[in-house]
């Protein structure tokens, strides 16, 4: 979601990195799917800077069906 924010919005990566609140290297991991080392929660807090009321469910597998 913050690729696809980046390529909608035309965001320079510096300007992500400012309206998320990390550095511009974060960003650039993110971007390049190195996202091992954040946790979901982590990801999910930083879309949300990006687009305040996006709600995220989780459901599981066995119970969508």
């Amino acid at each position: 979601m913050i690729a696809k924010y980046k390529r909608e919005t035309g965001a320079m990566q510096k300007k992500l990195a400012e309206k998320i609140g990390v550095d511009e290297a974060r960003i650039s991991d993110i971007l390049r799917g190195r996202i091992g080392s954040f946790t979901l929660d982590r990801l999910i807090a930083y879309v949300e800077k990006l687009r305040p009321g996006l709600k995220v469910e989780i459901k599981d597998e066995d119970e969508a069906a």
